[in-house]
């Protein structure tokens, strides 16, 4: 009897379909496992195909941080597809099954032919109420890959606030802003002088009309790289010329020397790159000028780039009235560590109303460019001053001996930023009394 009721039912079989959902999840717990995190099956399935469990990479520690993952497959073209996105529907059902649980939850669309998957955070996505009601989620192509890359944004998503998120572990090379001292002049001449003010010393060399801003006064004496027996200082010197080993101010531990040194590097700075660059008394910060005919300027940082614009002007539609001007500036600090000096560079923007008079809207001006900027654009700016800075962008066939810069300093850390994730939106939870909370955004810079 028994053997017959065997037959009878038959061997048991699987269906197209779970062949197709089962070969999804297969991809799905691989790509977790290559992100360092563990995938937990659910063999029961009411909307939920598997877990992903958040560890801690060093130490390989669960951290019982967990989201729940949902996985929808498909072998045929991806719906709804345009070049950049493609979109799916969700049944009703299963939507407020998601939304009820609690948990953070994802939602995987995989792609069998070319074993591709895509992904987004459902209770993100559906705090917007206008797609709750459409229950429709669109995918990016590219920003929503589910790949390794993802890790941080997973990170994100499953770790409740108010908790430290686990570390990721990715290798990465930083570019700092920190643009090293090859070598300075070995010498630095110094003289009596009459001359207590910079303005004293303009009017003496004004009657030569030959000037030099690349010198310090202090104590009744003048200190610069240049020589003070010839060129247009000469006029300020009054005795003898005595000269002072560089590396004697540049090692200094006394509080004074280092100051002056500092004051004299300042001023060499800008007397280098005169008239390319000015100094700000007010911003305190220096600035790329305006060529006389107002053009666009570039730098390259690359040979092969297009390079940055250094300066720009705004006009109306029309082209009949110039808006403003805008000019890459930065806060430019010579710091010692060690025995060792660098050029730290803090790159922001200057705006003028035609090349040369302060804009009245600079401030709301710099603050929109900071808000659109991300890090990539933060560093182009960072190296488009250091390639200046060597004379990278110069005619001349040998750089100004008084100051040379080596290349910007970059470091390996083990702990890499997906910058995809660092300024991202999020969203509030529903707050239970009919308020569209997804109006109430944050961003994370």
């Amino acid at each position: 009897m028994g053997n017959r009721r065997q037959r009878a039912r038959g061997p048991k079989k699987t269906t197209p379909q779970g062949q197709i959902g089962e070969r999804g999840v297969s991809i799905v717990r691989k790509l977790v496992t290559d992100m360092g995190f563990y995938w937990h099956d659910r063999r029961i399935d009411f909307g939920v195909d598997g877990v992903i469990e958040l560890i801690e990479p060093e130490s390989l520690v669960a951290t019982g941080m967990t989201i729940d993952v949902q996985i929808k497959t498909t072998r045929d073209r991806l719906p709804s597809e345009s070049d950049d996105t493609f979109a799916i529907t969700c049944d009703d059902q299963d939507l407020k099954y998601w939304l009820r649980s609690g948990q953070p939850m994802i939602l995987v669309f995989v792609h069998l032919a070319s074993e591709t998957a895509w992904f987004k955070d459902l209770n993100g996505w559906f705090n917007d109420q206008s797609r709750r009601r459409e229950r429709r989620i669109v995918f990016q192509k590219k920003r929503d890959r589910f790949t390794a890359s993802a890790q941080s944004r997973l990170v994100e998503i499953g770790t409740p606030h108010g908790y430290v998120a686990p570390r990721i572990a990715r290798p990465e090379r930083l570019v700092s802003n920190l643009l090293p001292v090859d070598r300075f002049a070995p010498e630095i001449f110094s003289v009596e002088t009459d001359c207590r003010e910079r303005g004293d010393a303009w009017d003496l060399m004004r009657k030569r009309e030959s000037f030099e801003s690349g010198f310090l006064l202090s104590k009744g004496r003048i200190y610069s790289f240049q020589r003070l027996d010839e060129g247009p200082l000469a006029p300020l010197a009054k005795g003898r010329i005595s000269t002072i080993r560089t590396d004697e101010w540049a090692t200094s531990a006394d509080s004074d020397v280092v100051r002056r040194f500092v004051a004299l590097l300042n001023f060499t700075l800008r007397s280098m790159h005169h008239p390319d660059i000015a100094w700000h008394p007010q911003k305190k910060y220096t600035y790329f000028t305006a060529p006389r005919d107002r053009r666009d300027r570039r730098i390259k940082h690359t040979p092969r780039g297009k390079g940055r614009t250094v300066f720009s002007t705004y006009t109306t539609a029309d082209g009949e009235r110039v808006k403003y001007c805008r000019h890459l500036a930065a806060d430019l600090r010579f710091r010692r560590y060690g025995d060792s000096w660098f050029l730290e560079i803090d790159p922001t923007y200057h705006y003028t109303r035609d090349g040369t008079i302060d804009s009245l809207f600079t401030s709301d001006l710099v603050k929109g460019m900071k808000q659109r900027e991300r890090n990539p654009a933060v560093r182009d700016l960072v190296r488009t001053w250091a390639a200046f800075l060597r004379g990278e962008d110069s005619l001349l066939e040998s750089p100004d001996p008084r100051i040379m810069f080596g290349r910007l300093v970059e470091l390996t850390v083990d702990v890499g930023i997906d910058e995809r994730a660092w300024k991202e939106t999020v969203y509030l939870p529903d707050t239970g009394d009919g308020q569209d909370a997804a109006g109430l955004q944050l961003e994370l810079r």
